[in-house]
């Protein structure tokens, strides 16, 4: 896997949401205190308890966010690929990390630490304000994740989350589907959802059924547009309807 040059890590950076603004010199200042690791399949990237002192982009792979309970069971909270950042609200006041990151291929990640970073935050009101748009958004994700468990049933909340995924991690098809490019277990994505492997296994079959999932080779193929209408239209009534056939 070749390293990215300072020209291809300066593009990564100035692709996210809360670098997009910065003066080309901040840009060019941020690229010059920026380093690259290079993670192996089931590599622990950070564990959950680690102090937050970096910030990380990922340049290539695919990598998940973890959560363990109180009885050591692991829950998978996200998926993340290239284009996308983590670690950055810890190192805003460098307390403990929320969950362990672990890398699911080889994986090459752009990394900031903290002092550089909070140097540029004293000297940029821009990237600060954009910091503070990042924890609304993280705060407000975190609040409808709690939400959806709480009142959506869980076909709704899986239409809902292959959705999230295709947006996130999918291509477009000419037939219209879109495929999901990361592959994701049944496990994994029922924790992602707060259901069981086998609840999750029943509802993607009968979603299988109904023409708007296809597996193959762990590969998800999905129709947004049905997935989305169920996820809003009250999935339980759906799924009776569907049953009942």
């Amino acid at each position: 896997m070749p390293l990215p040059t300072k020209v291809d890590v300066r593009r990564l950076l100035g692709g996210l949401s809360f670098f997009a603004d910065l003066s080309a010199a901040d840009l060019d200042g941020l690229v010059a205190v920026t380093s690259t690791r290079l993670y192996s399949a089931r590599e622990i990237v950070f564990r959950e308890g680690d102090p937050g002192d970096a910030a990380f982009v990922v340049s290539h792979g695919w990598l998940k966010v973890v959560a363990t309970g109180p009885d050591g069971q692991e829950a998978t909270l996200s998926l993340m690929g290239a284009g996308e950042a983590f670690g950055e609200l810890a190192i805003l006041d460098g307390g403990p990390r929320s969950a362990t990151v672990m890398a699911l291929e080889p994986s090459l990640l752009v990394v900031l630490e903290r002092a550089p970073f909070h140097e540029l935050l004293r000297q940029s009101p821009t990237l600060a304000y954009k910091m503070l748009l990042v924890t609304s958004r993280r705060l407000r994700s975190l609040s409808e994740r709690v939400e959806d468990v709480e009142f959506l049933d869980v076909p709704a909340r899986l239409a809902k989350k292959l959705v999230e995924l295709s947006r996130r991690h999918g291509s477009e098809l000419e037939d219209g589907r879109v495929r999901i490019k990361v592959k994701l277990s049944q496990r994994e994505l029922g924790q992602m959802i707060g259901a069981t492997r086998e609840s999750t296994n029943k509802h993607l079959k009968l979603l299988e059924e109904h023409g708007l999932v296809e597996q193959k080779a762990g590969i998800m193929f999905v129709k947004p547009k049905g997935l989305q209408d169920l996820a809003e239209q009250g999935s339980a009534r759906v799924w009776a309807a569907w049953q009942k056939r």
